[in-house]
């Protein structure tokens, strides 16, 4: 036996207590008598009231003290570990991400795994309470703990999957709050290659599906030859995930017409392969772009990608600055992206999409995106002191986009500027001392911070680190530009979440129509969250369309159907070998036996008082 909640037997100190309160119960009243020889039954009583001798002869005190332990030993929520055969708690998780809509024999992987619920359902006791979970963007909790089975059955053949990568971990995170000990929970996914080191008990995987061939469009990309604004360039990168090499033509489409194709040879292997199309503008400004793949595989939501087009929009970069930083000045000169301005401080009277103050803040901040060099006087955000020793970078972020692909940093800097950060700043790299480069947004602007003077070649060597700052700073102002539309990005993987900038125009009714008809309407923000369907979206504001963006697979891992199921399989067994027995609570029983003797004490309490 085990006692899940053992805090609880402090209450024990209660005993004492219900023992001391018994020996003062007894209160009698003096009275003279002429003769003490005919009481003697009160002479006896009067001795049981001491101590010891009243203990000895109470029953109705031991059947409180039993009370109490079995109130306590309830509350303490004993278990006995004993098979799990006779489960009265389940837990179904249905796998529904994109990967299930891959087709053999006639039916989904989802269609498989609906027929394998419904058979576990119908295995199930008749009074065990199931709960079901889908893997959804966000996980959905599709059904609460019921035994019927009807409404069970109703629930698993009315999943859809969806076009959004398998949030599997997240739905057996949600379960774990739900569990109890004598709860098991059963997995019916594709691939459960993410939980071969996820720790949970009375779990047991069910694999669907088998081993198919498949070519996909892992990612795509469209934009403008800088030096010739008028040509559109579109990158298509494509994967094949079979074990035999496959010829196919690729078509470029603009809003549904041919534009051009190409004929593509994909090699045995997972090595990914670019396709560039280029073509001439001719007023296709605002329009869909889409690149489709001319074959027939098992999953066809990965075969087609698009895109908007958009003119060129060049921020304007604006560098605030009372010196010559010679390097910086050098790699925003370079940046093809921009348009680059320098200023002295003085002169700055508030322009810029981006702006660089560098050792400068002012007291006003502009309605652009800034980045701050050093500024320790007159810093506002944060309180800054310098420090009087070097520091060494121990540590940085490279999922952020401003550190995506940049080497690690291994340099040691001088007079770093430390300090507590504010709410909404997060570290990018750290030192041992603190925080180096910190970024975060305050009332939709962006703010990246670095607390040393990263072109000062006195204090760290950052500025000639080849390729590392020029990609740094180049990220860097990648993620401040500014919105090109009014959606932004209009270019999405399912479920990642789309902004709408309409604000300042007045706005009221914001409204979204999905790729398979749906409109969802937008009341109280304006991002958009909902993308789990592939295709082209429509933002209709006052029912009348302001702009479009598009939702592309584009997840390797989802187009990936060579899944090894024999690894599932032992999985699958060495799970349900060594889960089959458990902790079972049993205070259910404890709290029915503290109830007869509360019971039993009441009836010997009214005989006593009756003799």
């Amino acid at each position: 036996m085990r006692f899940l909640n053992p805090s609880a037997f402090f209450f024990l100190v209660l005993i004492p207590i219900v023992v001391l309160l018994h020996f003062l119960k007894l209160r009698r009243r003096q009275q003279v008598v002429p003769s003490v020889q005919i009481w003697l039954s009160a002479f006896e009583e009067t001795q049981a009231n001491f101590p010891f001798q009243k203990l000895k002869t109470s029953l109705p005190l031991l059947l409180q003290i039993f009370f109490l332990l079995a109130v306590v030993g309830s509350i303490a929520r004993p278990a006995l570990y004993r098979s799990l055969e006779n489960l009265d708690r389940a837990i179904i998780i249905v796998e529904t991400s994109a990967s299930m809509g891959a087709r053999y024999d006639g039916k989904t992987y989802l269609n498989h795994a609906k027929s394998e619920s419904l058979g576990l359902i119908n295995r199930l006791p008749s009074d065990c309470r199931v709960m079901i979970l889908d893997t959804s963007f966000p996980p959905n909790m599709r059904s609460s703990f019921t035994s019927d089975k009807a409404k069970l059955s109703s629930v698993i053949n009315q999943l859809s999957f969806q076009h959004t990568p398998s949030r599997l971990k997240t739905a057996l995170s949600i379960a774990r709050n739900y569990q109890t000990p004598n709860t098991k929970i059963y997995v019916i996914s594709d691939d459960f290659g993410g939980l071969l080191d996820f720790k949970l008990k009375n779990l047991q995987m069910i694999p669907v599906g088998k081993r198919l061939d498949n070519v996909a469009i892992v990612n795509f990309n469209v934009t403008r030859d800088l030096d010739h604004p008028s040509s559109i360039i579109v990158f298509v990168v494509l994967q094949n995930f079979s074990d035999k090499s496959v010829d196919f033509k690729v078509h470029l489409e603009i809003e549904g017409k041919w534009i051009d194709d190409k004929l593509v040879q994909l090699p045995v292997g997972k090595k990914p392969k670019e396709i560039v199309f280029k073509l001439e503008d001719a007023g296709f400004d605002g329009h869909v772009v889409t690149a489709r793949l001319d074959f027939d595989d098992a999953l066809l939501i990965d075969n087609s990608a698009s895109a908007i087009l958009h003119p060129i929009i060049r921020p304007q970069v604006v560098l605030v600055t009372d010196r010559k930083p010679i390097l910086l000045i050098q790699m925003l000169r370079t940046n093809p992206k921009i348009v680059f301005n320098q200023t002295n401080i003085r002169d700055y009277h508030g322009y810029g999409d981006i702006i660089i103050f560098d050792q400068w803040m002012p007291t006003i901040l502009p309605a652009g995106n800034v980045i701050f060099l050093a500024s320790q006087n007159d810093f506002s955000m944060a309180e800054l002191v310098e420090s009087k020793s070097s520091a060494h970078v121990i540590n940085q972020d490279n999922t952020h986009p401003i550190l995506r692909d940049i080497p690690q940093l291994n340099m040691e800097v001088q007079r770093v500027l430390i300090g507590k950060l504010p709410v909404w700043g997060t570290p990018l790299i750290d030192v041992d001392l603190g925080p180096l480069v910190w970024y975060g947004v305050w009332n939709d602007q962006k703010r990246v911070v670095f607390n040393f003077d990263p072109f000062d070649l006195q204090l760290s060597s950052f500025a000639i680190l080849i390729p590392t700052a020029p990609m740094l700073v180049s990220q860097c102002i990648d993620w401040l530009i500014p919105p090109k539309t009014k959606i932004y990005p209009d270019l999405v993987r399912a479920g990642e979440p789309v902004k709408f900038y309409l604000n300042s125009e007045g706005e009221k009714t914001i409204s979204v129509l999905s790729p398979n008809g749906g409109n969802a309407d937008l009341k109280a923000t304006s991002i958009y969250t909902n993308t789990s369907q592939v295709g082209v979206y429509t933002v209709l504001v006052d029912d009348q369309p302001v702009g479009r963006f598009v939702v592309n697979l584009l997840n390797a891992s989802e187009s990936n159907l060579t899944k090894k199921q024999v690894l599932t399989q032992k999985v699958l067994e060495e799970v349900t070998s060594e889960e089959q027995m458990g902790y079972v609570e049993i205070w259910r029983e404890i709290v029915l036996f503290s109830l007869l003797f509360l019971v039993v004490e009441w009836i010997v309490y009214c005989v006593r008082k009756q003799n």
